[in-house]
């Protein structure tokens, strides 16, 4: 255990407070899922995520709200996979206010879920 003397306990805990989390799952028929909601003036920047897939494969993507806007890479899943990714300095964000969004683009009907950490920057 630290004390508040040491520091890389002191930023370690205060850069933390800043990190929140989400989770979302989508049944056969939604097709996109809102996994944060935007905030105004504030883009939302991913830190790391899990996703999954169940009983088929899937093609999915993160995006923002408006249009919508790719912002990750195209995810292939394979069924009853796994993706995960992560970095401290963040992965990919949204535009300043916008949702973020996981869609299936794949035609395949297939239950998904996603967990994130992200920050408000």
């Amino acid at each position: 255990a630290g004390t508040t003397a040491d520091g890389y306990l002191t930023f370690h805990d205060s850069f933390s407070s800043e990190i929140k989390f989400a989770k979302a799952e989508a049944t056969n028929s939604v097709t996109t899922l809102d996994v944060v909601t935007g905030v105004t003036n504030k883009k939302i920047r991913v830190l790391s995520f899990v996703v999954s897939c169940t009983t088929a494969n899937a093609t999915l993507q993160f995006q923002d709200a408006s249009a919508p806007v790719q912002v990750s890479s195209t995810l292939y899943l394979a069924a009853d996979s796994v993706v995960t990714a992560s970095s401290e300095l963040g992965l990919f964000e949204t535009e300043a206010g916008e949702t973020l969004k996981l869609a299936r683009t794949s035609s395949a009907a297939a239950p998904y879920s996603v967990m994130v950490s992200y920050r408000e920057v």
